[in-house]
């Protein structure tokens, strides 16, 4: 989808579950998207993972798109929401090494005839993409319409990327995936096509109401959602390969990672610009796995930034639970202005981390009030946001 490359420059993502904290990338600005737990947990279940593409790719980042985003500087959002639109998600993956880069893209609109009406929009490289040497082709995975794009575009740093683009249609979903190479060197047209059919095998699982590998349809709606909180810069689902990969583990508790679905959103108001907010829930094959993640979290990844355990810390309901104070990555000073919260329950743990609050004490206070409301959302209680300090107010 051509749109999308003049969409994933400038967006700081989010580290995943238990993460230091520090964005895995720079990819665009990502604006909240509206959406059911369920539409997001099938746009995030759809595109590719990790375990789906060549060896040497690591996880850069993933989140939702509105109208606005898509749209840029050469489109009407509008002429999107009125043919139907209503969100887009995209997924991104690099080898450093091979300066590849993969694309996994899936946007939803009200019904099929929806969907076609919107692939004319934005398949229209004219009008998406200016400066682009793009020419189209057929292809043969998914519905009509659908096509390969190969060519050139500008980057935004002047360099220019070569890429093999397959864009496909399933029923009221615009899906596709693209190869690209960053230094401007031949794609390989064929991974390419490979990768869409394999996107789109996981397109119609997901259609068909089930769940891809190291997925789980039903596990966003067990979660708090912080859309509310701020703009969303993570969002979606990761596997044990993309956790371990992160964290530079192997062989670790984590391989026995089921699923983990990961938001996290920045504060973007006057009185507290910069507050990060993030939760990752995760499911794992064995209660006992679950529960020695979190007693041994401060040696499963790199230490936070003046990490400080809290000692006795106590969550009534969690079968296990630590805390920790720490400086938010990126910030000037030594000042202890965050709190991470992880605790397991049965099968799932759940981190939270509360980021660059003007006091310590602020942080702490929101994460817990956070964590109690997850634990009323895993035990099937309501799944509401809870009352949160002044500072997460407006």
């Amino acid at each position: 989808m051509k749109r999308l490359r003049r969409t994933l420059a400038g967006l700081a993502l989010g580290a995943a579950i238990a993460a230091s904290g520090t964005p895995a990338l720079t990819l665009g600005s990502s604006l909240q998207a509206a959406t059911e737990p369920a539409v997001r947990a099938e746009l995030a279940a759809a595109t590719l993972a990790a375990s789906d593409l060549p060896t040497g790719f690591s996880f850069v980042g993933e989140t939702f798109l509105t109208a606005e985003q898509v749209a840029g500087e050469t489109l009407d959002p509008n002429a999107l929401t009125d043919a139907g639109f209503a969100t887009q998600y995209v997924s991104v993956y690099e080898n450093p090494q091979a300066k590849l880069r993969v694309r996994s893209y899936v946007s939803s609109w009200t019904d099929a005839a929806a969907a076609e009406a919107g692939f004319a929009i934005l398949e229209d490289e004219a009008m998406t993409t200016p400066g682009a040497e793009l020419s189209d082709g057929g292809a043969d995975v998914g519905e009509e319409p659908r096509e390969t794009t190969s060519g050139t575009y500008p980057a935004p740093d002047g360099s220019t990327i070569r890429t093999v683009d397959v864009t496909f249609r399933r029923d009221n979903l615009l899906a596709g995936v693209a190869l690209e190479k960053l230094d401007g060197s031949e794609v390989d047209a064929k991974t390419a096509g490979d990768l869409a059919k394999r996107m789109d095998a996981r397109v119609q699982a997901v259609q068909k109401g089930d769940s891809p590998a190291n997925t789980d349809l039903a596990l966003p709606a067990k979660v708090l959602s912080l859309q509310p909180l701020g703009q969303e810069i993570q969002v979606g689902f990761l596997g044990p390969v993309e956790v371990e990969r992160i964290y530079g583990l192997q062989g670790s508790v984590l391989d026995s990672v089921q699923a983990s679905w990961v938001e996290s959103v920045e504060q973007q108001n006057d009185a507290a610009p910069g507050v990060r907010v993030t939760i990752g829930v995760t499911t794992f094959g064995k209660e006992a796995d679950a529960k020695a993640v979190v007693e041994h979290s401060a040696e499963l990844v790199a230490p936070l930034s003046n990490q400080k355990a809290i000692n006795e810390v106590k969550l009534d309901g969690a079968d296990a639970v630590r805390a920790y104070h720490f400086t938010s990555p990126g910030k000037e000073g030594t000042d202890i202005d965050s709190y991470r919260i992880i605790f397991a329950v049965g099968k799932t743990v759940t981190v939270i981390d509360v980021q660059g609050t003007p006091t310590a004490a602020a942080a702490a206070e929101a994460a817990t009030a956070l964590a109690t409301a997850q634990l009323g959302c895993e035990g099937g209680d309501s799944c509401e946001l809870p009352e949160l300090p002044d500072v997460f107010a407006g």
